[in-house]
């Protein structure tokens, strides 16, 4: 006996370890739920994409048919997309796809009988669904805040629609229910906030609390219920205005319906009219604030009468309602009806030059139009020419014109290059370049072109050169130079191009004049040449007879103490070439200098010699020149930039030089500041961050 026992007891706890058991297939996780079924479900939400569920599996020589969802099989597989359900499922359990947010398909077949509490509740990205005549159960909240849910095909199985089965479906615009239907369960379509219209079937008995809360769009209900079913207490239509609804009930039991609570809080109430018509009218197109509509019409195009409301508004976008006369079988509409704001235009004064076509006004477009008056029945042609007048300006946005508002126009004579003529070259590329000087102009724009690039450089006078442009400038090149007047940064058209050829090669340079045929006091007295535009590198050679010595320089300068094989107390004939564009140009006329008499560092005579220092060096926004040697007499500088490019220059009494900053405006890189004073010169290189 003892023994039959034990056999039974293990018998028993190996069958349960059976149905306990679970396997793994192709990433979806099967439970078996008895000798040849088991339930599917997804391993921990991870399945993605789109899944076919198969209708049987085998493992362990053992074949099952899939019969069920699992609780929570699914839930929360944001990743999945559509979902196909074997035949040979029966029952879609509690939460099988809840918040499945990505999933916008679902295939139920004719085989589930079952759906079961949330099952798809929070699918936001469902849109349809279509349940088989052979489900008759549907449970609570199965398609709740299913929010992108538009259409629904419900079973003629089916006698209850549960609890909150709907609810929060903010898109569902209209659903069938089926005739079979006798029972609607508590806030069945809650928030529905797109829900326009609803039948209730004709065996319907009762309706819960709260099935319509919130349908904030519903406007018509037909009711086939004979005798209509009691709602007092329910809060059925809480948040809807029934005043702007329609009911519809059977012929002949229009008093019973507005004799029975709630029903007969509708605003209207047809008896024996279904379907009834919405009336279509043209729509209105847009205007403009402030501007009159005629009256819009009150037979729609299926000539059905009513009245407009609210009154028209002419300042803001509004949507009217159409309400059909009583004794017709037709429901309201709606028509919004968009205001668009009139632009501002602005007013001035604006200069032209002679001769300027509407159309060709800087800044002009097809939104601008100009009339000779503020009565003008119509603007002037683009193609016309304004000359010195008053006119009157509007712009038109979308539709709608502004207010004519009064301009002031200045014609004039376009400004044109008048120095150096037209077609010449330049003796320098720093020749000053200059055009036409235009009355009241504050400024001139002047454009200039070569090799398809194109530069400005905005003047406070009517000329300038082609080194303060930004960027090199190149020689034995024609450049092609227009100029626009401004007025407080309004300008002109540009007027005419003029062409004008850079020289043919840089200028040359040589040894400053103050030292020729000199003798140098020491070999680190600085030897100097005159600096040339664009210059990148100096070179000087030192000739006697037979010896010739070369010095390369990024500056204007250079000391004899830098570089040996050279001979004390000899005469040298010194030149200076420059590197320009990567190329070493000829060398300038020559320059007799003579070396020192001896390798003393410092003689008497180079005690007041000029010494600067640049503080700070590297600046930030300003430096100052600090004269630590030197004699009384003013100092000259001049400020370049490693293109050779003159950025400022000044002169100013030596005891001054330290209360006159400097580097303001300037871009970040190297530049070489020369400073002269007498016959000595200086050059300090300094660096802007």
């Amino acid at each position: 006996m003892k023994y039959t026992f034990l056999f039974m007891l293990f018998a028993i706890v190996g069958c349960q370890q059976a149905v306990a058991q679970s396997f793994n297939i192709a990433g979806l996780i099967y439970q078996v739920t008895s000798a040849n079924t088991v339930d599917v479900e997804s391993p921990f939400g991870q399945s993605t994409g789109s899944i076919s569920i198969p209708s049987q599996v085998t493992n362990n020589g053992t074949d099952y048919a899939v019969t069920g969802l699992s609780i929570n099989a699914f839930y929360g597989c944001t990743g999945l997309l559509s979902v196909t359900i074997p035949n040979s499922v029966t029952t879609i359990k509690n939460r099988a796809f809840q918040n499945c947010s990505g999933l916008t398909s679902v295939t139920i077949p004719n085989s589930v009988t079952n759906i079961q509490s949330d099952a798809f509740a929070s699918c936001t990205s469902l849109q349809s669904i279509s349940i088989p005549d052979s489900v008759t159960n549907i449970s609570t909240g199965v398609f709740a805040s299913c929010t992108s849910l538009t259409s629904v095909s419900l079973p003629n199985t089916i006698t209850t629609i549960a609890n909150f089965t709907f609810s929060g479906c903010t898109s569902l615009p209209t659903i069938t229910i089926p005739n079979s239907v006798t029972n609607l369960g508590q806030s069945v379509f809650a928030n529905c906030s797109s829900l326009s219209s609803i039948t209730l079937p004709s065996l319907l008995q009762n309706v819960s609390v709260k099935v319509f809360l919130n349908c904030t769009s519903l406007r018509a209900v037909t009711c086939e219920q004979t005798i209509p079913i009691s709602l007092f207490g329910r809060n059925v239509f809480q948040g809807v205005d029934l005043s702007v609804a329609r009911l519809y009930v059977p012929a002949g039991r229009l008093a019973a319906y507005q004799a029975q609570a709630v029903w007969q809080d509708f605003g209207r109430i047809f008896a024996g009219c279904s379907n009834a018509t919405t009336p279509t009218f043209a729509q209105v197109a847009p205007v403009c604030a402030g501007l009159s509509l005629s009256p819009l019409p009150t037979t729609s195009n299926e000539a059905i009468t009513g009245i407009w409301s609210p009154a028209f508004n002419n300042v803001a976008t509004t949507t009217y309602t159409f309400t059909p006369d009583a004794g017709q079988c037709a429901s309201s509409t709606t028509m919004t009806i968009t205001v668009n704001a009139r632009p501002s235009m602005f007013s001035g004064t604006f200069y032209l030059n002679s001769g300027t076509q509407i159309q060709n006004i800087p800044g002009f477009g097809s939104m601008y139009a100009v009339y000779t008056s503020l009565t003008a029945p119509s603007p002037l042609p683009n193609s016309a020419i304004l000359s010195s007048n008053t006119y009157y300006a509007t712009k038109t946005e979308n539709g709608c014109e502004s207010d004519r508002m009064p301009i002031v126009i200045i014609t004039l004579t376009a400004p044109t290059i008048s120095s150096p003529s037209c077609g010449s070259s330049l003796t320098n590329i720093s020749n000053t370049i200059s055009c036409t000087t235009v009355p009241s102009a504050t400024n001139y724009l002047f454009e200039v072109t070569a090799s398809g690039n194109t530069r400005n450089y905005y003047s406070g006078t009517n000329s300038f050169n082609l080194t303060q442009l930004q960027g090199t400038v190149d020689y034995n090149t024609a450049y092609s130079i227009r100029v626009a007047a401004g007025f407080n940064g309004q300008y002109t058209s540009f007027g005419s191009a003029c062409s004008i050829t850079t020289p043919a090669t840089p200028v040359q340079t040589k040894v400053v004049a103050s030292q020729c045929g000199s003798m140098l006091t020491s070999k680190w007295t600085s030897v100097y040449c005159s600096p040339v535009i664009g210059a990148t590198a100096y070179r000087f050679e030192w000739i006697n007879g037979s010896t010739i010595l070369t010095y390369t320089s990024s500056t204007t300068s250079m000391q004899l103490g830098n570089y040996t094989g050279w001979a004390l107390n000899t005469p040298y004939s010194v030149r200076v070439a420059i590197q320009f564009g990567g190329t070493w140009q000829a060398y300038g006329a020559a320059c007799n200098l003579t070396s020192p008499a001896t390798f003393a560092r410092h003689q008497a005579t180079d005690k007041m010699a000029l010494t600067v220092k640049a503080v700070p060096n590297p600046f930030e926004t300003e430096y100052v020149l600090m004269a630590q040697v030197g004699n009384q007499t003013p100092v000259q500088v001049a400020v370049y930039d490693m293109l050779g490019k003159l950025v400022e220059q000044f002169s100013v009494e030596s005891n001054e030089l330290e209360n006159h900053p400097l580097g303001n405006g300037y871009t970040s890189g190297i530049y070489n500041v020369m400073i002269s004073q007498g016959d000595d010169q200086q050059v300090v290189r300094i660096i802007k961050k």
